[in-house]
C-alpha cells in the first residue's frame, strides 16, 4: 500500500471513532429526554449539537478520506 492509502485508512478509521461517539452523544440526549439522567449544565439540545457535529465530522473522514489524502500525498506528476 501506498502512503496515501495509509493515511486514507487512517482517516477512515478516525472516522468510525468519531461516529461511534457521537453515538455516545445522542444516547446521552436520549437518556436526559426520557429522565433517566439529570445533567447539572448541559441541555438534551447541547447533546445533540455535539452529537450532529460530530456525526458531520465522521461523514465528511468516511467518505472524503481519500480527497483529503490526495490533498496531503498528491501524485508524483503533481509535484515539482
Amino acid at each position: 500500500m501506498t502512503p496515501r492509502s495509509w493515511f486514507a485508512l487512517a482517516l477512515r478509521i478516525l472516522g468510525v471513532w468519531v461516529a461511534l461517539d457521537a453515538i455516545q452523544d445522542f444516547t446521552a440526549m436520549a437518556n436526559v429526554l426520557m429522565h433517566l439522567y439529570n445533567p447539572a449544565y448541559t441541555s438534551p439540545t447541547g447533546y445533540f449539537v455535539y452529537g450532529a457535529v460530530k456525526a458531520v465530522m465522521a461523514l465528511i473522514l468516511l467518505k472524503g478520506a481519500p480527497l483529503v489524502a490526495l490533498h496531503f500525498y498528491p501524485s508524483h506528476s503533481q509535484q515539482a
